[in-house]
């Protein structure tokens, strides 16, 4: 299964049928604990930290900077259920933690390896689904809610989340 896959999936066993899903629900389901966190001490090459998913051998904790937007905070949470869903296998394997960083574009990671860049890919696009699933999407875009600020409201992501979606998935939502 893909990313987008995998992220509807994980929806449907959760019952998360609404617009703006319950992320709480979601990683108590994988159980998955969430922390907010002061996240200077992960900080690496001057940029802030976003999220870190961590296993500890026994659990995976995912870490949120505290100090992120709410919205911000939602993506992020989200990125790293898809770290979570799509790599717990590899990652538990690697006995590390996975962290990511405010940018949104993996592009702009020059430290990332060719394969840290595809997973990081991957969970975004996990996050994409999990957060703006296609269908309501859709549902709203057919019925003239074409407002990037609007949409982005009703889904409690950030406007810039909701114009890279919108952007990917033009030609779905035009379909």
């Amino acid at each position: 299964m893909n990313a987008r896959q995998e992220a509807t999936k994980l929806l449907r066993e959760t019952k998360q049928t609404g617009i703006s899903v319950d992320l709480n629900a979601i990683a108590n389901h994988l159980g998955v604990k969430l922390w907010e966190v002061d996240m200077a001490p992960f900080e690496a090459r001057g940029v802030k930290t976003s999220g870190i998913l961590y296993y500890d051998g026994k659990e995976y904790i995912i870490f949120i900077n505290r100090e992120a937007a709410p919205n911000r905070k939602r993506f992020t949470i989200a990125h790293e259920i898809g770290h979570y869903v799509l790599f717990k296998e590899k990652q538990a394997a690697d006995n590390n933690a996975v962290l990511d960083y405010v940018l949104y574009r993996v592009d702009d990671y020059d430290f990332y390896s060719v394969s840290d860049k595809a997973e990081e890919k991957a969970a975004n696009v996990f996050a994409a689904e999990l957060l703006m699933p296609i269908d309501p999407l859709k549902k709203l875009w057919k019925e003239g809610v074409h407002t990037i600020p609007v949409l982005a409201a009703k889904f409690s992501v950030s406007t810039e989340a909701m114009r890279i979606r919108v952007s990917n998935c033009f030609n779905e939502l035009e379909a």
